[in-house]
């Protein structure tokens, strides 16, 4: 998971993450914008993008 803060009130955060009963590989990518309001954080948006062969997230 990678999160970058960009105010006091805005984090987007990149997870990897897969679907299944049984131990998979990663193959997803998930994108999401949070933003606070009144001192609670709210999705604001959301990305499921699927992985490359090579794919990583970025340190």
């Amino acid at each position: 998971m990678r999160t970058t803060m960009l105010d006091d009130d805005t984090a987007v955060i990149l997870t990897k993450g897969g679907i299944g009963t049984d131990r998979i590989e990663f193959d997803k990518f998930q994108t999401f914008t949070l933003v606070r309001r009144e001192d609670r954080w709210f999705i604001a948006a959301f990305q499921n993008t699927e992985m490359g062969a090579h794919a990583s997230i970025p340190r």
